[in-house]
């Protein structure tokens, strides 16, 4: 078996630890109480005694490389938000369908409702998931049997945040925006995925605020950059 280095091991170690990685992102760590606190794990993982100041250097080398790495990732996620821009959509219905309800049905529903306003199809592992306008509902109730619908989410707004292609390869971007929706109690019905759009999917009372939330945010960031 390949010996593993004290750095190696106090790597390993903290890597696990996702409290103390944000603290290091932070430069709120206290390198010498860390690597007290990560001493034993270290020798268990090397198979010897460990000395602490060379766990504190190793930990110190690693937080470099922590937060060079945080800092272009947050350049990266700041130009794709700047970059983006947003569209928003009212008077939208959620339903989750059984798939058993809707497989075969699919082609038939859409020769039926010719002009969707807006629609959106996601499948899941036994359900799925149709976003339509409020106009289209009575439509797709006579494609669809009630029994087979399994929840009706009425009056929702759709957030469009439309991004370069580079969000695509970014980490953090929707996470970003995530954490600022639910630091301001904003629940998200549905996120949907399309290349480079990003539906979000809220109620309509808190459609206009969750709006200027991502739209201030947006503004922010091309400032910055």
């Amino acid at each position: 078996m390949q010996e593993i280095s004290i750095a190696e091991a106090s790597r390993r170690v903290i890597s696990n630890m996702p409290s103390v990685i944000d603290a290091i992102k932070l430069d709120i760590v206290n390198y010498s109480s860390l690597a007290e606190l990560i001493n034993s794990n270290v020798e268990e993982m090397v198979g010897r005694k460990a000395n602490i100041e060379a766990i504190k250097m190793a930990l110190m080398r690693y937080s470099e490389d922590i937060k060079r790495d945080v800092n272009l990732i947050q350049q990266r996620v700041k130009k794709v938000i700047a970059e983006s821009i947003l569209e928003l959509k009212n008077d939208l219905t959620l339903l989750t369908v059984k798939q058993s309800e809707l497989s075969g049905k699919i082609d038939l529903l859409f020769k039926s409702i010719p002009n969707f306003r807006f629609l959106q199809l996601t499948q899941g592992t036994n359900t799925f998931n149709l976003i339509i306008d409020e106009r289209s509902l009575d439509s797709v109730k006579k494609v669809i049997d009630s029994k087979g619908i399994m929840e009706v989410y009425r009056d929702q707004s759709a957030i469009i945040l439309i991004s370069p292609p580079e969000i695509i390869k970014t980490p953090g971007v929707v996470s970003h925006l995530f954490e600022l929706l639910a630091r301001n109690n904003i629940n998200i019905t549905q996120v949907i995925s399309c290349h480079t759009d990003t539906v979000f999917l809220v109620d309509r009372r808190d459609a206009l605020t969750a709006y200027r939330l991502l739209e201030d945010k947006i503004i922010s960031m091309r400032n910055i950059l």
